[in-house]
């Protein structure tokens, strides 16, 4: 048996909710929790020295790859949505010759990833582009497991819907097999991401009826709030905020592969890192990570 311990976390660009811009600050809350996977939304790889979004910083850093050399988590996937540059304070333009900055969501592992999928969500409207990236990565006791890393769009209402729909159509899309194994060799599905929904969204019911199960409904304590890290809302008086999450966004889901004769995937805990054991946890992004550790077991 093996545990793997995954995390789910929107790093908003490596900004904190102090406005401060620390890649290093996002690699120390990660550390602490020594996970084996984290599955990264809203994070930058820039290919020169620019501001990527409105809310980011002047940088020419890639992320994904600093987080993984610090964290010692080998294996790196970055998948921009968008190219991207800030050409005011309130004004961006995307996928244009000036854009030298990837951003979208990257997938970190300790373990090696065996398989690559991607998948880019229709564009609805004129919002953000969204996507997804699925990696299957083999564990050391043999099993293998899919993790699914996403970002859905920030508008409540129809953009999640669509975008739900073609996630879990992606999701089916891999089944239990790949390129490299058989439909009877992979030990389930994880999904990790920032859905921008409450529990009760239909986005998240997509998930759930094609047979995802929502491991902090299962496995976790208290309402799991994840937004905003520090409690603060904008735009309402800081007397009416509070000093703890009030929105649960964030979400790691789970469908084991029950014909599987390699192993079983099961949720242990899920916890949501809080701050208690470090207040750097509460301004490092504008997001508090999402873990939950599942026990994979090999079937001889």
């Amino acid at each position: 048996m093996v545990e793997l311990k995954v995390i789910s976390y929107n790093v908003h660009s490596c900004v904190g909710s102090d406005m401060n811009y620390s890649v290093d600050r996002i690699g120390q809350v990660l550390e602490r929790q020594d996970p084996a996977v984290v599955c990264l939304q809203e994070i930058e790889a820039n290919h020169s020295t620019q501001q990527t979004r409105v809310w980011s910083s002047v940088h020419s850093s890639h992320q994904p790859r600093e987080l993984a050399s610090s964290l010692a988590l080998e294996h790196c996937h970055f998948a921009p949505a968008i190219s991207s540059v800030a050409s005011s304070r309130y004004r961006e333009v995307h996928d244009c010759s000036d854009a030298k900055g990837g951003f979208g969501i990257a997938t970190l592992s300790k373990y090696p990833i065996l398989e690559v999928r991607r998948r880019t969500f229709h564009r609805f409207g004129r919002k953000t582009i969204r996507n997804a990236l699925a990696c299957l990565i083999a564990l050391p006791n043999g099993a293998k497991v899919w993790v699914v890393n996403t970002h859905l769009g920030c508008h409540w209402g129809g953009e999640q819907f669509q975008q739900a729909k073609e996630l879990a159509r992606f999701i089916d899309s891999l089944g239990m097999s790949s390129e490299t194994c058989g439909p009877e060799d992979v030990s389930g599905i994880i999904l990790c991401g920032d859905f921008n929904s409450l529990p009760f969204f239909r986005s998240v019911k997509v998930m759930k009826s094609f047979g995802l199960i929502d491991t902090w409904g299962t496995k976790g304590l208290g309402p799991g709030c994840t937004f905003p890290a520090d409690g603060k809302i904008p735009g309402l008086p800081r007397f009416c905020s509070r000093r703890r999450p009030v929105m649960r966004l964030d979400y790691i889901f789970v469908k084991s592969n029950d014909t599987c004769q390699e192993g079983r995937l099961l949720a242990k805990c899920a916890f949501v890192v809080n701050g208690e054991d470090n207040p750097v946890d509460l301004v490092a992004s504008d997001h508090l990570p999402l873990c939950t550790t599942f026990e994979v077991w090999k079937i001889a």
